[in-house]
């Protein structure tokens, strides 16, 4: 199996590696691709990935290979897009997929079973924690249809003000929609991100930035109500965050991190591969069994599966745009934060397919955001 997978793995590369080149000839020749801190990272990781996939190589590996040559493929493409496009092109379809996801994890909550997942998997159950539903929509984990409701949150919110009248109502009820799925999904990496994004919404409403108080009311509201409605989830998550030491408290963040630094520190240039951080550390090191995760922190997993040069560079291109994209104003500040819950506290946007695409998406908005700004620069300069 891993043999064959090997090879489609190396197919699909080929194509995408193909599909990658044309964009990028496309976007030079267009002078639409500025290169900038998002681009760099979107693009940096992936190379990185290949090469140390090519010195350690493993099937799950060859998959997070490819759907980070998929992410940079969207980090490109959306970035040569005209920011007008950005409200149809990229946030309505976001809208509309969280909406979906949001309907099938209230349903889930609702009926205490696994509606819409079992479409896709007939023996699937949901997950209980302590008695803690976590109702996931159709994805993997949980925390995903939460990591989607967040990004699409920020992208709503950054793209407010190019909403038509005709498109306003789906911008309010999708927004709505995703607050109730961060509500609902109990994700304390999500509320890090919500709670980061809620000032500089409410900073864009004060300023009268044109419908960026409908689109903050809407994500309040939605997340309120959720939370009301599994309250006592909300206190058992709170209970968690106070109850025994640091690395309790953190699911075992604190011994996690200290894993991945040894375990970078001994293999700093190339890593040990993507995809094998949990095989390398059950074969070479002493994997705790109370924690047997990979590290939950992009940076940390990143250096440990692709080399500290990766790990330091690549976190250095995305303080940078998170920077410039909080100069640029409150809402493209909302769109700078909304994942940085996940990305610290977590490794969704890594070690996950449906991560690597949402990190291609974020960046590409990012990107289309910071050339925009830029292009006007050069106009009134």
């Amino acid at each position: 199996a891993e043999g064959r997978l090997a090879a489609l793995t190396l197919i699909l590369a080929t194509l995408l590696l193909a599909l990658l080149a044309i964009s990028l000839a496309a976007g030079v020749t267009s002078s639409r691709l500025a290169w900038d801190p998002a681009i760099g990272a979107g693009v940096l990781l992936p190379a990185a990935m290949w090469v140390s996939f090519f010195f350690s190589p493993s099937g799950t590996g060859a998959i997070l290979a490819v759907f980070a040559l998929g992410g940079a493929g969207l980090v490109i493409t959306i970035a040569q897009l005209d920011r007008e496009l950005i409200p149809t092109r990229v946030a309505l379809p976001l809208l509309v997929g969280t909406s979906v996801q949001a309907v099938l994890v209230i349903a889930q909550t609702i009926t205490d079973s696994a509606i819409g997942l079992t479409v896709f998997m007939p023996d699937a159950e949901l997950h209980f924690i302590d008695g803690l539903l976590r109702s996931q929509g159709t994805m993997h984990h949980v925390y995903e249809p939460a990591a989607l409701a967040l990004l699409t949150a920020g992208v709503a919110a950054t793209t407010a003000p190019k909403v038509s009248d005709r498109l306003r109502p789906v911008w309010i009820a999708g927004t709505a929609l995703a607050g109730a799925t961060i509500g609902l999904t109990h994700s304390r990496a999500a509320l890090v991100g919500f709670i980061l994004m809620a000032p500089f919404i409410a900073l864009a409403a004060r300023r009268r930035i044109p419908n960026s108080a409908a689109v903050g009311a809407a994500l309040l509201a939605g997340f309120a109500v959720a939370a009301l409605f599994t309250s006592s989830a909300w206190l058992l998550r709170a209970d968690h965050s106070v109850t025994g030491d640091l690395d309790d408290v953190t699911l075992g963040r604190v011994t996690l991190a200290q894993q991945a630094i040894e375990m970078a520190v001994d293999h700093p240039l190339v890593g040990v591969g993507p995809g094998r951080y949990l095989e390398t550390m059950r074969t070479k090191y002493q994997l705790d069994n109370d924690y047997p995760f990979i590290v939950h922190n992009v940076s940390l997993a990143m250096a440990a599966e692709n080399g500290i040069p990766t790990g330091i560079i690549v976190t250095a291109l995305l303080a940078l745009t998170m920077v410039r994209l909080v100069r640029l104003g409150p809402l493209s500040a909302a769109l700078a934060v909304c994942l940085l819950g996940f990305i610290v506290f977590d490794v969704l946007h890594y070690d996950r397919p449906v991560g690597l695409m949402m990190a291609g998406i974020w960046l590409g908005v990012a990107s289309a955001q910071l050339r925009s700004q830029m292009s006007r620069r050069t106009r009134s300069s």
